[in-house]
């Protein structure tokens, strides 16, 4: 199965507490929006939408459930979510009916508590991505390190000298980080 078709609408959603920031979701519609996909990147304050990147079509700013509802209503073809907690069961909403959520990570919490009903009333599929058990497809793979090497994959990155490793850590656990953390040597 595709991820996403041209002329669908794909959310991102990141940022979900103080500990995650634009990252994992803003990173997948990136392929989504170059397959035609129109992308809403939803995230938790004014200050992480700097590290959306350019590939989203709209950026939505609030809690999950404002977003959902400011956003797409009902018209989002596939949910990325990589915040976990309570985002699937706000945002399910703004999926339309035979649309896609797929839970790519869980930094604001383990448990999925849905209203199944309106799950299966709408026939949205939950897609687990699991890329420990995975191997990335060869062509994938080489497709994904092409973009990088040109910037057509961008990763928001705040970067530490290894020196300020505490200064980096702390900066992580308070939420000053958007994306990943890079500590150089």
């Amino acid at each position: 199965m595709r991820l996403t078709c041209p002329a669908e609408v794909v959310a991102g959603h990141d940022g979900r507490g103080r500990r995650s920031g634009p990252g994992t979701s803003s990173r997948a519609v990136q392929p989504a929006a170059r397959a035609g996909a129109h992308v809403l990147a939803a995230v938790r304050s004014q200050k992480k939408t700097a590290a959306v990147p350019a590939a989203a079509h709209e950026i939505l700013v609030g809690d999950a459930a404002q977003a959902g509802a400011t956003g797409a209503q009902g018209g989002v073809d596939v949910l990325l979510d990589s915040v976990g907690g309570d985002t699937v069961p706000t945002l399910l909403p703004a999926v339309r009916p035979g649309g896609r959520v797929v839970l790519i990570g869980y930094v604001a919490g383990t448990t999925l508590s849905v209203d199944l009903p309106a799950l299966l009333a709408k026939d949205i599929a939950l897609l687990p991505v699991n890329m420990v058990r995975r191997k990335v497809p060869v062509d994938v793979f080489h497709t994904l390190l092409d973009d990088l090497g040109t910037c057509r994959l961008h990763l928001h990155t705040t970067t530490h000298a290894f020196t300020d490793l505490g200064k980096a850590i702390a900066a992580r656990g308070t939420g000053a980080v958007s994306g990943a953390l890079a500590v150089t040597l």
